[in-house]
């Protein structure tokens, strides 16, 4: 029986995930999850076809078996209740991590190339991150620049309407333009940040920012500068 893997162990274990078929066509997907209940059969399959994995419990809710049929390296995670945490697959150069929450509902997937010419210092370069709710519906996506930590960022409403757009670094948080939005879709506030000098510290505002009701009449103006 696989033993149980932790949260606090699963990044040092994902990054070690060797390279597969090097023909293999792969993409990241949202995948058809069931709720993890006592002999039932939990099933991860990709859209195109890419893989399937099946994941088995007993009458005791303990999994016992996992078929896959796949082109990719993957590796499935598990907390101390048997629940599906996480799950991981690579290929070529690229590798997928995806998060869910205990009721099978994809929580967050992250998309990195791997760096075999300076892996200890810069062991993956992200692609995109992405988070979503308890209920699947993104509440944030980053875009990376190629080589970097710094992102495009986007936050949504539950409905998916733009909530607010700008550039962040995983390590000094925001910085520059800012644009926050109404639900309706207008424009909230806007300003600019300047990063961080610490990950442990917050991006603070700076110069004139502007602030604007749901109509878009502007209503409010602060200098942070001052």
């Amino acid at each position: 029986m696989m033993k149980n893997l932790t949260l606090s162990t699963l990044f040092l274990a994902f990054l070690f995930l060797k390279q597969s078929n090097a023909n293999a066509q792969v993409s990241p997907r949202i995948f058809d999850t069931a709720i993890l209940k006592v002999d039932s059969v939990l099933v991860l399959k990709s859209t195109d076809s890419a893989f399937s994995i099946e994941v088995f419990y007993d009458s005791t809710g303990i999994f016992q078996i996992i078929n896959e049929t796949s082109d990719t390296n993957s590796a499935l995670y598990f907390d101390e209740a048997q629940y599906l945490v996480a799950f991981t697959r690579c290929a070529r150069d690229t590798c997928w991590e995806y998060e869910y929450y205990k009721n099978g509902i994809l929580k967050s997937v992250h998309a990195y190339n791997t760096n075999e010419d300076d892996y200890i210092k810069y062991p993956y370069r992200s692609v995109y991150r992405r988070k979503y709710d308890c209920d699947g519906r993104i509440k944030e996506e980053r875009e990376y620049e190629y080589g970097t930590q710094v992102s495009r960022v986007r936050g949504y409403f539950p409905n998916g309407q733009l909530k607010f757009e700008g550039q962040a670094s995983d390590w000094h948080g925001e910085f520059g333009l800012f644009h926050y939005y109404h639900p309706n879709g207008r424009l909230e506030s806007k300003g600019e940040y300047v990063r961080s000098e610490s990950p442990l510290e917050e991006s603070q505002k700076v110069g004139v920012w502007q602030y604007f009701d749901e109509d878009g009449v502007l209503i409010n103006e602060e200098n942070y500068s001052e």
